[in-house]
Parts: C-alpha cells; sequence; structure tokens
C-alpha cells in the first residue's frame, strides 16, 4: 500500500501547532481511499510534536476490499512526529 499526502501547518502564539491537510491511500490492486484531516498538537520537552484530530476517509473500494472499511468514515486520530519528520498516527474509528 501506498500512502501520500500534504498537511499545512500554523504555528500560533500560544504554542500550538494547527494542521490540515489532504491524502490518498492506494492499494497494489489500484483501490483509493481518499482522506482529509484537522490536528491541532504541541511541541513536548521531548522534542516531539504530539497531535490530536480528525480524519474524513472516503474509497472507491466498495467491493469488499483492503480499503472499502474506510467508505465514509470519520475517526479520531493521535499522532506523534519526531524531529526526523518520522511520524506514528493512530485513528479510531467513530460508529454510529
Amino acid at each position: 500500500m501506498w500512502d501520500s499526502g500534504t498537511v499545512w501547518t500554523t504555528l500560533k502564539d500560544d504554542g500550538y501547532w494547527y494542521g490540515k491537510g489532504y491524502g490518498m491511500l492506494i492499494t497494489l490492486d489500484n483501490k483509493v481511499a481518499k482522506y482529509t484531516f484537522s490536528t491541532v498538537g504541541k511541541m513536548d520537552d521531548d522534542g516531539k510534536l504530539r497531535n490530536l484530530g480528525s480524519v474524513i476517509f472516503d474509497t472507491n473500494d466498495t467491493g469488499g476490499g483492503a480499503l472499502s472499511v474506510l467508505k465514509n468514515t470519520i475517526g479520531v486520530l493521535a499522532d506523534e512526529i519526531d524531529m526526523k519528520g518520522n511520524a506514528i498516527t493512530k485513528i479510531w474509528k467513530l460508529n454510529r
């Protein structure tokens, strides 16, 4: 699977980072899930940026493939980005 995206960030006067962005997940069989997200976070003493936010997914994978669970999905996210740009993101799917 391939993941690519863009994020725009703004550092506010209160020391918090605000981010907005979009991206795509693409599987080897060319199924695509697009997503948009918004985050807010702060740099911790260890030099890592920790964000909380929301993400919205949509996909063309409606046939039960790997991305089909993302069709019209909203999630809550938490991520951690180190000073080298390495990131770990966890997403929890919201259900109705």
